[in-house]
């Protein structure tokens, strides 16, 4: 027996993806990240995910460019006004 999130973190998928390969490929359904596999259902995820890459979702590449640097400037005080005399 083995835990979804378990299979996922050995494989280098998400957790989706195992639930998603479970549901699709498999037809069982109503699962979650904490449910318990048997050692049938893994192998036969195991196999799922090696047939389709087993790419992980979350390692894709992003395509966004970083922020550029911030640069902190500290300003001295604002100089007090002269107070007049009576």
């Amino acid at each position: 027996m083995l835990r979804i999130n378990q299979l996922a973190k050995e494989l280098g998928v998400s957790n989706h993806d195992v639930i998603e390969a479970l549901e699709r490929h498999l037809s069982i359904q109503g699962k979650s990240h904490s449910s318990n596999l048997t050692d049938d259902q893994v192998q036969a995820v195991r196999r799922v995910v090696e047939r389709r890459g087993g790419a992980p979702v979350e390692e894709a590449p992003s395509h966004r460019t970083p922020a550029p640097a911030v640069r902190v400037v500290k300003s001295s005080p604002a100089p007090q006004a002269p107070q007049a005399q009576p």
